[in-house]
């Protein structure tokens, strides 16, 4: 990939897209995408594995906004990420599909979730640091995300739309172990 995406910087910068000296910005931004796209399809491929295809894609469209705010814990290597977001895609659509769903597990499963999230978010990493403005942002914009997310799950069980609401509390479990396992690792270092 670092050869591809070298490839494509030097054009930009040949053909004078870019300048020179904002390569490593270009190249950062570049190599993400592609990681970021490929998440996005590897999860959308084990979502069809599944045979649940939507419900992996709405748990992307969730997670994502509220995580890139609340932080967690982030993997030390790009690998290891990739591995690990493998594994929680499948972790929730086998969750998914294998709990029985009761209004009262979702209810008492996103309240304890949401408030786990709600008291610790946003949590820096070691390897995405948050500084004093940064925390007070993030910590607004996840209560807005939260909020919204909350909305969303409480109008899918007024109008019973089941998938909408079990992904909700899949997206709030998943971000609340992210943030007690950065929490743990915290207190431990």
């Amino acid at each position: 990939m670092n050869k591809f995406v070298d490839n494509i910087i030097t054009n930009l910068i040949e053909n004078n897209t870019i300048k020179e000296e904002d390569k490593e910005i270009y190249a950062y931004g570049l190599k993400q995408a592609i990681i970021t796209f490929f998440n996005i399809v590897l999860a959308i491929i084990i979502g069809f594995i599944f045979k649940l295809p939507l419900q992996s894609l709405l748990f992307l469209l969730l997670y994502v906004p509220i995580r890139s705010y609340a932080g967690g814990y982030h993997a030390r290597t790009q690998k290891l990420c990739y591995f690990l977001s493998i594994l929680m895609t499948v972790v929730v659509l086998y969750l998914y599909d294998a709990v029985p769903w009761t209004n009262l597990t979702v209810i008492i499963t996103a309240a304890v979730s949401a408030l786990v999230i709600f008291i610790l978010a946003p949590i820096g990493d070691k390897n995405k640091p948050l500084d004093q403005l940064e925390t007070k942002v993030y910590r607004k914009k996840t209560l807005i995300i939260l909020s919204v997310e909350l909305l969303i799950l409480a109008g899918a069980m007024l109008l019973n739309i089941s998938t909408i609401y079990i992904i909700s509390v899949l997206v709030f479990v998943s971000l609340a172990l992210m943030l007690l396992i950065a929490l743990v690792i915290k207190k431990l270092s």
